[in-house]
């Protein structure tokens, strides 16, 4: 399970390129979690309930393996940890998430 939720100053976004409706979420409501097991097909049916189509999603240093090897198998969804993140990665992807951790991760590398 990897459980995203939004943090920061205000609020923290799931950013979608080129949309008119951002996802948003509420960081003192909005909490949901990505659900694998390992297995391909149930997170699939997650990514396309959520209208994904490329998407980057950014996690802590450490990454749930049976979620990365679910995700490995959706084309158009790559997983990395935060120390991976870079511009290119992120601008070549319409849906960008990055988990509570991927974000304190981040905050801290950038310190």
């Amino acid at each position: 399970t990897i459980d995203l939720t939004s943090q920061g100053a205000g609020d923290a976004h799931t950013l979608t390129k080129g949309s008119d409706d951002p996802i948003t979420f509420d960081p003192d409501k909005d909490v949901f979690a990505l659900d694998s097991d390992g297995k391909t097909a149930a997170l699939a049916k997650q990514i396309s309930s959520l209208g994904w189509k490329r998407a980057l999603i950014i996690d802590g240093a450490e990454l749930n393996e049976g979620f990365v090897k679910a995700a490995a198998n959706i084309d158009g969804l790559d997983v990395l940890p935060s120390i991976g993140a870079n511009v290119y990665d992120i601008l070549k992807r319409d849906t960008l998430v990055i988990t509570k951790a991927g974000v304190e991760a981040l905050e801290a590398r950038l310190k």
